[in-house]
């Protein structure tokens, strides 16, 4: 049976950096010139070509300010999730707020996109253990899938025994959230989440096209994540560090041809097509 990787895209904007002091708070975002329209455009237009449905999970900052290209995005076939509302580290809210920047989030998408979201990612992977309830209200607010398990210090994953492959993570009655933690693969010591951002930028090519295989082979799909700006290396950039900015910048000229290769060569779908269509028993060690 033909192994299908999920396409995702976190529709966010090239000042959305996280993790330094150097980006602008949400009050300010407004004042930057934004791309996030024509990127997230050009993200379209090669999962057009190549026939691709992917699951968007937007900023609700984003669906607000750009409700035609959310429903740019739903009507074009593809999958709706909510990626918080503003671009913060969810580690560092407290309860109470991360709750209102959730469901301010998936109330913002929901109307701009014409269709209830169905996955929630959290920014830069960003939960914290503590914050496992927030599961809770993902299934109340009719989420049905999770992508926040990162390999991020002393985040989720580690919490979690470092999952290889998606799993049922909270459930209430008959509903259930399943978790597609990030694809990680172990290599010079390091835990690489291959797939998604500054990783897949950084990362030849080859060793790329060498760990979906093997993925597909094992039967276990890769969750591949994409950011608009990852398309455009001739956007601005915010006065960061050195290391940070090389971060921000690295590989970003050969991205489009990297994520070209990787459409033509593996089957892709949406996160939703390739959760396993069993729902199993809740089991808080499956994929460990």
């Amino acid at each position: 049976m033909t192994v299908r990787h999920a396409f995702t895209v976190d529709v966010e904007d090239w000042f959305h950096i996280l993790d330094c002091p150097q980006s602008p708070p949400p009050e300010e975002y407004a004042s930057f010139p934004s791309r996030v329209e024509a990127n997230t455009g050009r993200v379209l237009d090669l999962l057009d070509e190549y026939s691709v449905r992917g699951t968007f999970f937007v900023l609700g900052w984003v669906a607000d300010r750009y409700p035609r290209l959310v429903r740019r995005i739903a009507e074009a076939g593809h999958e709706i999730g909510v990626h918080g509302y503003h671009h913060v580290l969810a580690s560092t809210l407290s309860d109470r707020a991360l709750e209102e920047d959730t469901r301010r989030a998936v109330e913002a998408v929901a109307a701009a996109a014409g269709v209830a979201p169905v996955g929630y990612r959290s920014p830069g992977g960003s939960l914290l253990p503590r914050q496992r309830w927030l599961f809770d209200l993902l299934l109340e607010l009719a989420i049905a899938f999770d992508g926040s398990v990162y390999p991020r210090g002393g985040g989720l994953a580690e919490a979690e025994g470092s999952p290889d492959r998606p799993y049922v993570i909270a459930r209430a009655g008959d509903a259930v959230l399943w978790e597609f933690p990030s694809t990680v693969r172990q290599w010079c010591g390091v835990r690489w989440a291959f797939a998604e951002g500054g990783y897949l930028r950084l990362l030849p090519l080859r060793l790329v096209r060498r760990w979906f295989a093997e993925r597909a082979a094992a039967g276990l799909p890769v969750s591949l994540c994409l950011h608009p700006r990852e398309l455009d290396p001739e956007q601005p950039r915010l006065p960061l560090l050195p290391l940070k900015q090389w971060r921000t910048q690295v590989g970003l000229p050969r991205m489009e041809a990297k994520v070209r290769v990787l459409l033509a060569t593996f089957p892709f779908s949406t996160v939703g097509e390739v959760l396993p269509r069993k729902r199993p028993p809740f089991d808080p060690t499956e994929g460990r």
